[in-house]
C-alpha cells in the first residue's frame, strides 16, 4: 500500500509489510499500526490507519502529536496506546487479544464535533494508492 501523497515510505512493525491490528471483539473496525517516513525524514514516525470493512473506508487516525513518537518495535506503540487505554504491554499485539474498550473508541477514535470526526481523516484507495479523500 503505497500513501505517496504524504510519505514515500510505510512499513508494518520490525520492518515487515505487514501491519499490525488492533480491534475489539466485533471487528467492526481495525486500527492498522503503520510506520511511515517522507522523502525529508530520517526515522520512521508511528501512523494509524482506521478501516471500516462494511464501509471500504480507510482513515487516518491522528489522535496524537505528530512526530512524537519515533516507529520502532510494537513498544513504541505502546507507549503511546497506554496513555489513552488499558494497553500497557506489548503482549496485547498477539491476534487473538482483542480492544474492548468503549470509552478509547468513542472517546479516542470516534468522537465527533460538529458532525464532522475530530480525529478521524477519511482518505481515498485508488489501485495500490491512498489520498487525502478531498
Amino acid at each position: 500500500m503505497h500513501y505517496s501523497y504524504k510519505y514515500d515510505n510505510m512499513v508494518g512493525m520490525y520492518g515487515s509489510e505487514h501491519f499490525s491490528s488492533i480491534f475489539p471483539v466485533h471487528k467492526r473496525f481495525v486500527l492498522l499500526v503503520t510506520g511511515t517516513k517522507g522523502l525529508a525524514e530520517n526515522d520512521y514516525t508511528i501512523k494509524y490507519l482506521l478501516y471500516i470493512p462494511e464501509e471500504g473506508s480507510i482513515y487516518e487516525w491522528e489522535y496524537f502529536p505528530p512526530g512524537v513518537n519515533s516507529f520502532h518495535d510494537a513498544e513504541s506503540v505502546i507507549n503511546q496506546l497506554k496513555t489513552v487505554t488499558y494497553w500497557d504491554s506489548y503482549s496485547y499485539f498477539h491476534s487473538s487479544c482483542t480492544l474492548d474498550d468503549d470509552s478509547f473508541w468513542e472517546q479516542c477514535v470516534f468522537l465527533q464535533e460538529n458532525g464532522e470526526y475530530k480525529y478521524l481523516r477519511e482518505l481515498t484507495f485508488d489501485e495500490n494508492s491512498l489520498s487525502l479523500k478531498l
